[in-house]
């Protein structure tokens, strides 16, 4: 059994501090102060219910990501400075969301980025499309790209 308790001591309704407020620990209790609650018969059959359990077993929580379908590139484009572009979503106005890529290493607090600025989605994404398409219509440049990784690593491992 888990029960959920309140980090801060703080009254939940009066803190001025959001952060300390909102923060949650969960603690597993011991199996002698569980409390068993009687149920009901549901009129169900223990193998339809076996079945569902069965059935919901390895679900995952769903993301809590807006828009999914707009980050094309996330978790494949990088920033100059080696941390990856992470998303980020505003609601305009008008009601529409517009969608960046920003730098993961400044926004969680991991150091500086000289290049600390919020790409627009649609942008880095047509510009990508366009590289890959350039990539595909001259094949060539994916061969010489290829021949010359291998041949850099068959360096590493003769050294």
């Amino acid at each position: 059994m888990r029960s959920i308790r309140p980090r801060s001591t703080a009254c939940r309704g009066t803190t001025p501090n959001k952060e300390a407020a909102s923060e949650n620990k969960v603690v597993s209790r011991p199996e002698e102060e569980h409390i068993a609650v009687p149920i009901t018969d549901a009129g169900l059959g223990i193998e339809l219910v076996t079945a569902a359990r069965a059935a919901i077993q390895d679900n995952t929580c769903a993301t809590r990501s807006t828009h999914r379908d707009h980050w094309a590139l996330l978790g494949l484009a990088c920033c100059v400075c080696g941390a990856y572009l992470g998303t980020h979503s505003v609601k305009r106005r008008n009601g529409a969301y517009a969608h960046y890529y920003a730098c993961t290493r400044r926004r969680n607090g991991r150091g500086d980025c000289q290049e600390m600025r919020y790409h627009a989605a649609a942008r880095i994404e047509a510009r990508s499309r366009a590289f890959t398409r350039s990539l595909l219509r001259r094949p060539e440049i994916i061969v010489e790209q290829t021949q010359a990784y291998i041949e850099g690593e068959r360096q590493k491992t003769r050294n």
